[in-house]
């Protein structure tokens, strides 16, 4: 209920609406866990928005999507519209659309809920080498105790909307 949210220096809270956006826009990934893939747009498509929002040419929204959905294992499904992919497919697609502006910072809400152990494993491997590759920070919600402890560097514990501690897993809840 108050406070300030500073990202590259600059207050998220005050100033200009078009500024936030250009942060929003090409600063931070994505991955909402309710997949919310444009149900008309093939998988390619809908991993080139983000680009083709920030005016990125389109030979090259298309050489970058084809590379970052062969990265989460997708190339063969490219040409495929939502409803005739998995819902792990489909949290693939979501994880390349976040990743796609190589973003400074991804925001993935329980991204691998509900999904098979195939799936967990290629978007829990996607999000490790984003984060050791590009130095890319990821904040990532999770009931998964097990996932936290093998992929969280740092980590928070919310109680009621609250932080209650921080620290290491192992420090949070002394195990």
């Amino acid at each position: 209920t108050s406070g300030k949210v500073l990202f590259k220096g600059l207050d998220m809270n005050v100033g200009e609406l078009s500024v936030r956006k250009l942060i929003l826009q090409e600063y931070i990934g994505l991955i909402p866990q309710e997949i919310n893939l444009i149900r008309y747009l093939t998988a390619r498509e809908n991993v080139e928005l983000p680009m083709e929002m920030m005016g990125v040419r389109s030979r090259e929204r298309k050489e970058r999507a084809f590379e970052i959905l062969k990265e989460v294992g997708l190339l063969e499904r490219v040409d495929h519209l939502p409803f005739e992919l998995s819902m792990g497919e489909q949290q693939r697609v979501a994880l390349a659309r976040a990743l796609v502006l190589n973003p400074a910072l991804v925001l993935a809400d329980e991204p691998t809920a509900n999904l098979d152990p195939k799936a967990v494993s290629i978007i829990e491997e996607a999000l490790s080498r984003v984060n050791r590759q590009h130095q890319t920070t990821i904040v990532m919600t999770t009931h998964n105790m097990f996932q936290a402890q093998t992929l969280a560097q740092k980590a928070a514990l919310l109680l009621d909307g609250r932080i209650e501690k921080t620290g290491t897993i192992q420090e949070i809840f002394e195990v």
